[in-house]
Formats: C-alpha cells, sequence, structure tokens
C-alpha cells in the first residue's frame, strides 16, 4: 500500500533548533538536524537580503548597510541533550564545499564529521546534507564509503517523489519559498499510488529574519497546518527512506 510521508531538515546546528524543537513536540512533528561537528558553538551573524541569507560575518565585521541577524551554534556538550530524539546527520565537518575538495580532503570533511557526530548521537549517522548543494561523484563515492544511506541537494524539485539515487535528494521545497503553502495543500490532498514524500528544510536563522514570507509565525502555522492527519507518517529523513525501501523490497 502507498504511503504519504512527511519530514523536514534543518541545517548548522544553530541555537534557534531549540525553538524549532519546540514547535515540533508541539505539533508531534520530526524533523533531522544536519549538523557540522567542527563548527559546535561557533559565533556569528547571518546577513540577508530578503529572505536569504548571504553573508556569515563575525559581529565585530558587522556591516552598516546590511540586516543580520544571531547565527550561533549550540556547544557540544549540549548537542546530545538538544537533538534527543531526532535524527542527526552529518554536513560536514566545518561546512566544506565538497565539490572543491581532493580525495584527502573530502575524507577530513566528511568522515572526521560522520566519527564525530556517531560518538556524540550514540548511534550510526546515516544521513547526509551538501553545504551550499555542493556535491561531486567524488563526494557521493565518499558518502557510500561511510555507509549513508541518503545525502540532500538544495534544488527544490516542487515534488513528491522518492528519487532514483537516494544520494542525490532534491526535496521538495525550501520554507522560505512563497510556493510553501501551496505544495502543503496540494500534499494534503493528493491520494497516493505510490509512495509519496514531502520534504521540507531550511536554516532556524531563516525564521529570525522576520520577513514576511519567513518568520516564527508563518513556519508554527504551517507545522500546524500539516500535523495530525490519518493519512500521513511522520518520520525524520532516515526513516522515510529506510520504510520506503523496505516497502519497494516487498
Amino acid at each position: 500500500m502507498a504511503k504519504k510521508y512527511f519530514t523536514m531538515s534543518f541545517d548548522d546546528g544553530l541555537e534557534q533548533d531549540k525553538r524549532i524543537i519546540e514547535i515540533l513536540k508541539r505539533y508531534q512533528l520530526s524533523a533531522t538536524f544536519n549538523l557540522n561537528a567542527g563548527l559546535f558553538g561557533e559565533k556569528g551573524l547571518m546577513g540577508r537580503i530578503g529572505n536569504y541569507g548571504i553573508k556569515y560575518v563575525k559581529e565585530v565585521q558587522k556591516s552598516l548597510w546590511m540586516k543580520y541577524c544571531y547565527c550561533n551554534g549550540i556547544p557540544e556538550d549540549e548537542v546530545r541533550q538538544v537533538y534527543q530524539g531526532f535524527e542527526i546527520a552529518s554536513h560536514a565537518y566545518r561546512h566544506e564545499n565538497l565539490k572543491e575538495l581532493d580525495a584527502d580532503m573530502l575524507e577530513e570533511a566528511i568522515g572526521r564529521d560522520i566519527q564525530k557526530l556517531t560518538e556524540i548521537a550514540g548511534y550510526k549517522i546515516v544521513g547526509h546534507a551538501y553545504p551550499s548543494g555542493a556535491n561531486s561523484s567524488e563526494a557521493e563515492a565518499c558518502l557510500r564509503e561511510h555507509q549513508i544511506e541518503y545525502a540532500r541537494c538544495v534544488t527544490s524539485s516542487k515534488s513528491f517523489q522518492f528519487p532514483e539515487n537516494p544520494l542525490q535528494y532534491n526535496p521538495t521545497v525550501w520554507f522560505i519559498e512563497k510556493d510553501l503553502f501551496n505544495l502543503a495543500d496540494k500534499f494534503l490532498r493528493s491520494e497516493a499510488q505510490e509512495d509519496q514524500i514531502f520534504y521540507v528544510w531550511g536554516h532556524g536563522y531563516e525564521l529570525d529574519f522576520g520577513t514576511k514570507q519567513c518568520n516564527w509565525y508563518q513556519f508554527e502555522r504551517f507545522c500546524e497546518l500539516m500535523a495530525g492527519r490519518n493519512d500521513i507518517t511522520y518520520c525524520n529523513n532516515r526513516d522515510a527512506f529506510r520504510m520506503h525501501r523496505k516497502e519497494a523490497d516487498k
């Protein structure tokens, strides 16, 4: 029987994740958090144009002409407690652009991140999100060597199809995009003839921007809209891909 899966992911391991988790728990939703083990506790600011974060800086470097919000990483000693009950996935050790790295550097960025996160989480890390969506065949090969089961890109597919290659997965939509609620309505009304996945992603700092399209009120409204449906399986990224694969193998 075809199933409908709803999942979300949030990148970079930021203090805003704590508020996101409060909202997710309120509506009994699940999610995956993609972390950079080499950036725990780092503090900075994210400048924006519209809904888009475009420039990460230290506070002393802040430009007067650009609007900023805080972009502070959760300290390492809080990570396990903060994300208890949610999936932790890899996002490269220091958010490196994987497309620019050779084999040794890829091992450092990917392998080191997975190893450290596995130690902290207490379970094997099997998911990844490409920093800035940058990927390559070499990066994919490295992920396979580390038994990564799925990897998320950043180009919005605007569809609910599972990918043929889980290591090159384009999510349904970035939550800052204008058609978020239209896609939600389409997914809620759809009758699955085959497995569907509605995958939404973003960064916590984008909710602090407080724009008309992207703010905490809109995010909670979206979560409330999606929650409590009997025909939807609510899960993290790992479980969505695993359950789909299990059904496909029957």
